[in-house]
């Protein structure tokens, strides 16, 4: 993976936001994408300290391959995470995440549900990778994002939902960022729910944003 400039990314931004697609913020529920500032101040993966087993991380996954849609929305799943919401640690109700682990430790142990849909916090997922490439600009339904990020990313992505509280089924936009890659933005029920950029175009996710929550 090779780092985009930081110079490069701030000037990409300020492009970017000044473009055509500034007026698309806010029309028909999308918005201007966050990964290039985040990426600017620190870096794609700056502070990240993901476990290497992605199993452990992905308490999602079955052994027996069940589908995402079948398994996302689980009624104990879904009532454990709202029972806990807004409880535990400072740092998890604050939406900062814990100083070493990042926010998906919170969201592992169930306090991922108190923050607000503007807060965006490092997914840390480095192993996403894109299936084959998305259509600019054009918006894609569940099934198209499933073939694009397949079953384990998806499964990530409609957990995150679940527990942030945002119902209804996935869709997604791919923006081209020019010499700076491209970003995948994915909603919730027409929430803002993540953000997955690949800035050297090589088809593998360089940062991961996550968004939502009540």
């Amino acid at each position: 993976m090779k780092r985009p400039t930081l110079t490069l990314l701030a000037v990409a931004m300020a492009a970017f936001t000044a473009g055509p697609l500034a007026a698309q913020d806010d029309g028909g529920g999308w918005w201007l994408p966050r990964v290039l500032e985040v990426a600017e101040r620190a870096g794609p993966w700056a502070g990240d300290d993901r476990p290497d087993d992605d199993d452990r991380w992905d308490d999602r996954r079955s052994d027996d391959d069940d589908r995402w849609d079948d398994r996302a929305r689980r009624g104990p799943d879904r009532a454990d995470a709202r029972g806990r919401a807004g409880k535990g640690p400072p740092f998890c109700r604050s939406g900062q995440g814990h100083p070493v682990h990042g926010w998906e430790w919170c969201e592992r142990k169930g306090w991922g549900g108190g923050y607000g849909r503007d807060v965006w916090q490092r997914g840390g997922w480095r192993d996403v990778i894109f299936r084959r490439p998305p259509e600019t600009r054009r918006r894609m339904g569940e099934p198209t994002l499933g073939t694009i990020l397949g079953d384990i990313v998806m499964g990530r992505l409609v957990g995150h939902a679940d527990r942030s509280g945002l119902p209804g089924r996935l869709d997604g936009r791919w923006l081209d960022l020019g010499r700076q890659g491209g970003v995948l933005q994915v909603r919730a029920g027409g929430a803002p729910l993540a953000e997955i950029a690949d800035f050297d175009r090589d088809g593998r996710a360089d940062l991961v944003l996550l968004g939502g929550g009540r």
